[in-house]
C-alpha cells in the first residue's frame, strides 16, 4: 500500500475519534463554564416598589498610596445589613457586590472597600458595584439594576 494512503486513513480515523470525543464532553464542558460564570457574576432579581424611597448608588475611587483604590459607595435610602447576610431580603437593605471587568471579587458591607492593584489588570479596569438583597438578590428598580460603574485606569 501507498504510505500516504495509509498516513491519510490514519489520520481520518484519529479525525473521528477526536470528534466523537469532543462532542461526548462538550456538553459537560459548556455546562461546567455555563454554571461557573453564572455563579460568578449573575443573581437572582428583586424589584424594589416605587411607592418605597428608591436606593441609590454611586461609587468614586481614590488612589490608595500604598496600593489600589480605596473605593467609596454611596448609598443614599439604603443600609447595609451585613449581621442579616443569607435571610430574607428587606426592602432598602442589603449588602453589595464588587466586580472587576464584570468578575465578582468581593461583597462588600460598608461604604468603604480597599480594591487591590492585584484584582486590576494593565490599562482599563471597570469596576462595577451592585446592590444586594440580604439573600444576595440584585435589587431592581422597573427592570434596571440598581448598580453603577466607573472606569480605573492602572
Amino acid at each position: 500500500m501507498n504510505k500516504a494512503f495509509v498516513a491519510g486513513i490514519i489520520g481520518l480515523i484519529i479525525g473521528i475519534l477526536l470528534t466523537n470525543f469532543s462532542n461526548i464532553y462538550k456538553d459537560k464542558i459548556d455546562s461546567a463554564k455555563t454554571n461557573s460564570s453564572h455563579e460568578m457574576t449573575s443573581h437572582n432579581t428583586l424589584s424594589i416598589d416605587t411607592n418605597l424611597p428608591i436606593p441609590e448608588v454611586s461609587i468614586e475611587a481614590f488612589a490608595d498610596k500604598m496600593d489600589g483604590y480605596n473605593i467609596h459607595i454611596i448609598t443614599p435610602n439604603y443600609i447595609f445589613t451585613p449581621e442579616k447576610v443569607n435571610q430574607e431580603p428587606n426592602k432598602g437593605e442589603g449588602h453589595a457586590h464588587i466586580y472587576v471587568n464584570d468578575v465578582k471579587v468581593a461583597r462588600v458591607y460598608s461604604e468603604w472597600f480597599h480594591l487591590s492593584s492585584s484584582k486590576l489588570q494593565e490599562g482599563e479596569n471597570k469596576v462595577k458595584v451592585t446592590l444586594n438583597a440580604n439573600d444576595h438578590s440584585e435589587w431592581t428598580i422597573n427592570d434596571n439594576h440598581i448598580e453603577d460603574e466607573i472606569v480605573i485606569i492602572k
